[in-house]
C-alpha cells in the first residue's frame, strides 16, 4: 500500500479582536460577544447542517463551562468559552473521528475549513494539530524502532535552516516504550507536555483488539503509525502554513516536512536517513503517498454483538438447551429470546445508546449482514 498522511486531530481557539476586547467591560460584554462569534463561526463552518441540531455539552474542555456540540454522535466535538475568562477564547475541539466525519461529508480537506471559517469578526489559530503518517505492510516495526533507540543504533535529529542553509542538530530526546506481550507496541518520543511529541504505535494491533472505525484496514495490512503532536507556537504556525494551501499534495507535502523537520530519524552506524524518513523524503518528491481521508466507522454494535456471541457465554447456553432436548426446542428457545426481544421496553442505558449511535451505525452499515461478515472476518 501506498504512505498515507493525514491530519488527525484539531483544536482551533477564537479571539475577539483587538479593539472588541477593549470595547469589553464586564462578564455579560463577553458572554454576549462570544456568542456573537460562535454563531457567525457556525455558520461559516455549516457545522448544524453536517453534523445537526445545535445542543449543550457537558463534557466541557478543561477550563471551558459554556458548552456546545452539535447533532447526536458516538465521537467527540466541542464548541466552548469561560464566561468569566475573555483571555481563553473561544474553543473548537475536533476529536479524530469528529473531525475526520466532518471533512468527509463537507467535501473538505482541513485547509479548505480552515479558509471557509476565516472571518474579519473574530482572530484564529491552531492551539494543537496531529500530524500522522502511515506506513502498511513494511518490515519494521514498533519493536525495532524501540530496540534501535536503545542500543543507540538509531538517533533522531532536527531540521533547521542556519544563514540560508538546512543544518541538521542531535537530539537526545527522552522516550519510552511500552512493553505488551514481550514486545513493545507503543513507543512516545518527547514529553506529551511539549510543543511537539510523536507517538509510533501498532495500529493494526489496536484497530483489532478495539474494534475501531478502521478495522477492514487492519485485517488486510501490517500498520505502523507515526504520529506527532504540535502545539503552542508550532500550532500557531501551522495555522498560516495550512491558510495558503490549495492541493492535497501540498497538504501532504507540509505533514511530511513537519515530521522530517522534527523526527528525522539516522542510522548511527553510516548517518543515512532510517528506512521511515527516507521513504518520507521520497514521497514529498513524487506522488507516491494518498492523504488519508475517511468517514469513521461507528463499530459499538458489532462489539457489542461479537461479545453476546463468543465472551457472554449466550451461545454456551443454547447449545446446552440443543445438546439436552434437540433442535426444535432451540427454535423454541430462539423463539422466546425473539418475542422477548420485541415486547422489551429499553432502559436508559439503550434510549442513551440509541441517542448517539442510531445514525452513525446506519452510515457505517446497510444492514446487520454487514455487521456479521465482519465478525466472521
Amino acid at each position: 500500500m501506498t504512505l498515507k498522511t493525514s491530519v488527525d486531530e484539531l483544536t482551533l481557539v477564537l479571539q475577539a479582536t483587538v479593539d472588541d476586547k477593549i470595547a469589553i467591560e464586564k462578564a455579560s460584554d463577553w458572554i454576549g460577544k462570544a456568542e456573537t462569534i460562535i454563531t457567525t463561526f457556525e455558520g461559516l463552518a455549516k457545522f448544524g447542517v453536517i453534523f445537526g441540531e445545535k445542543q449543550t455539552q457537558t463534557k466541557a474542555p478543561a477550563g471551558y463551562t459554556t458548552c456546545y456540540t452539535y447533532g447526536d454522535h458516538s465521537f467527540y466535538f466541542a464548541l466552548a468559552y469561560n464566561p468569566e475568562n475573555l483571555s481563553m477564547g473561544i474553543v473548537c475541539k475536533f476529536s479524530a473521528e469528529s473531525l475526520h466525519y466532518y471533512l468527509h461529508k463537507a467535501k473538505w480537506q482541513v485547509y479548505d475549513f480552515l479558509q471557509a471559517v476565516k472571518s474579519d469578526e473574530y482572530e484564529m489559530r491552531l492551539s494543537r494539530v496531529d500530524l500522522d503518517v502511515e506506513f502498511f505492510d513494511e518490515r519494521f516495526t514498533v519493536n525495532s524502532i524501540y530496540t534501535k533507540l536503545k542500543a543507540k543504533k538509531l538517533e533522531v535529529y532536527l531540521q533547521k535552516q542556519q544563514q540560508g542553509k538546512i543544518i541538521f542538530s542531535k537530539k537526545n530526546l527522552h522516550y519510552r516504550g511500552f512493553n505488551k506481550s514481550g514486545l513493545v507496541e507503543t513507543l512516545y518520543i518527547n514529553s506529551p507536555r511539549s510543543s511537539v511529541s510523536c507517538r509510533i504505535y501498532d495500529k493494526q494491533k489496536e484497530e483489532i483488539e478495539l474494534n475501531k472505525s478502521d478495522l477492514a484496514t487492519a485485517l488486510e495490512h501490517k500498520w505502523v503509525r507515526f504520529e506527532a503532536v504540535f502545539k503552542s507556537d508550532y500550532a500557531h504556525n501551522l495555522t498560516e502554513k495550512m491558510l495558503q494551501l490549495s492541493t492535497a499534495k501540498e497538504l501532504s507535502d507540509l505533514i511530511l516536512s513537519c515530521w522530517t523537520q522534527k523526527f528525522y530519524f539516522v542510522q548511527a552506524s553510516d548517518g543515512k536517513p532510517a528506512v521511515y524518513t527516507q521513504k518520507m523524503l521520497d514521497a514529498m518528491k513524487d506522488n507516491s503517498f494518498k492523504l488519508y481521508g475517511r468517514i469513521p466507522t461507528d463499530n459499538d454494535l458489532l462489539k457489542r454483538f461479537k461479545y453476546l456471541i463468543k465472551s457472554s457465554g449466550t451461545v454456551s447456553t443454547l447449545y446446552k438447551i440443543w445438546a439436552v432436548f434437540g433442535e426444535e426446542d432451540l427454535e423454541n428457545a430462539v423463539n422466546y429470546i425473539l418475542d422477548y426481544v420485541i415486547d422489551w421496553q429499553p432502559n436508559a442505558d439503550c434510549k442513551q445508546w440509541l441517542k448517539y449511535h442510531t445514525d452513525d451505525t446506519r452510515n457505517s452499515f446497510k444492514n446487520f449482514e454487514e455487521i456479521r461478515q465482519k465478525i466472521d472476518q
